[in-house]
């Protein structure tokens, strides 16, 4: 919610401000940012307070960085809001974390993969949800009035974090201290094949982010489309994920991963041709916009889920291994939007581009994870 609900107002925040789109489409990048380095921190506070302490800890400092984002606006300092959703997505990143702790505390590496599925249900629904938000809270009000939302959502998380079960049974008095933080971290840094799944993850939703950052401007400056309309048509990719989300749900434990990472694949791949070819003969509108990300978000359910099981049955340090998991899924996405918003083109042929270099590498990292799950086999 927190990473993508100001999205259809960053051309009004570019005017706000008098920046450029690039450093308006940066809001995103340095919330990506602080949403990674976030997961590296929760790990050991997970193991050592027990998972809904830890939550809570990380609800309190999201509201604490809305507010500063707040002040921004009256306070007319671009500065102050990056902080802001800096402070906030050290807090928001709580959620990945341990939601994902919870389901590798509780299910077996199988049956993990499977509550992925229905966890992506979720991640799904909410991002859709709030571009819509956005885009009607930033035409018919104000930009300002994301945060006054975010402010109040994520007040109602902390209320509704009470009736979550505690999953850590047994505290580690040692976990805090830096020695023992650094040689788990290290152990995780050591496991190739947990970095293979976690930067195939990473290249996956990197997708979605760029499409976070860049796509407002095709609709809003390109096709035309107002803030609220742009955030009614930015809802159907989402409609991707989420019927990606409930097929893999069914199938995930009928069919082997590698054929379903490869067909996920298959769809990320066709979509980026897709829009890179009626991008470069300038056929583009609401359609040819849309319909090719719906399949690019589409294939990111699969390798995400089948991803982030791989990885997760890697480790044992079930906290710190997912920490780690989730640094790098996020962190690759911020190398992703930080090099997107910053490529000399406006054009909207930008877009496809950077997604066809990504998609080319992504690739590559699916034939190795493919290896990997076919040897783990054998």
């Amino acid at each position: 919610m927190g990473s993508v609900i100001i999205t259809p107002a960053l051309p009004r925040i570019s005017a706000f401000f008098s920046i450029t789109s690039s450093q308006a489409q940066q809001t995103v990048s340095y919330f990506l940012l602080g949403y990674a380095l976030g997961q590296l921190f929760y790990g050991p506070f997970a193991n050592r307070f027990g998972r809904l302490v830890t939550l809570h800890i990380g609800l309190v400092i999201a509201i604490l960085g809305t507010i500063f984002s707040l002040l921004a606006s009256p306070f007319e300092s671009y500065t102050l809001l990056v902080c802001g959703r800096f402070i906030e997505a050290i807090g928001c990143s709580v959620g990945l974390v341990i939601a994902s702790t919870m389901i590798n505390d509780y299910y077996f590496p199988e049956q993990a993969k499977s509550r992925f599925a229905i966890l992506m249900i979720g991640v799904a629904i909410v991002p859709g949800i709030s571009v819509l938000i956005g885009g009607v809270i930033s035409e018919y009000i104000n930009w300002q009035a994301c945060f006054y939302f975010m402010l109040l959502y994520n007040i109602i998380l902390s209320i509704i974090a009470f009736v979550l079960p505690e999953t850590k049974k047994e505290k580690e008095l040692d976990s805090l201290k830096p020695l023992i933080i650094l040689d788990r971290y290290r152990k995780v840094l050591h496991n190739k094949p947990l970095l293979l799944f976690a930067a195939m993850v990473g290249c996956s939703a990197s997708l979605v982010y760029i499409f976070s950052i860049l796509g407002p401007f095709v609709g809003i400056e390109r096709i035309g489309l107002s803030a609220s309309t742009y955030g009614l048509i930015a809802m159907f990719p989402n409609i991707g994920l989420l019927l990606g989300s409930l097929v893999l749900t069914f199938i995930i434990r009928k069919f082997a991963s590698e054929p379903l990472l490869l067909i996920y694949f298959l769809l990320e791949f066709l979509g980026t041709i897709s829009l890179l070819i009626l991008f470069a003969i300038h056929f583009i509108n609401i359609y040819t916009f849309i319909i090719p990300i719906f399949f690019i978000f589409a294939g990111h359910v699969g390798i995400t889920a089948i991803g982030m099981g791989a990885a997760a049955s890697e480790v044992k340090d079930k906290a710190n291994g997912t920490a780690m998991i989730n640094f790098f899924i996020i962190a690759v996405p911020v190398v992703g939007t930080y090099i997107a918003s910053h490529v000399a083109s406006q054009k909207s042929i930008k877009l496809p581009i950077v997604y066809l270099i990504i998609v080319t590498i992504l690739g590559v990292l699916i034939i190795f994870a493919i290896r990997k799950l076919f040897a783990e086999q054998k």
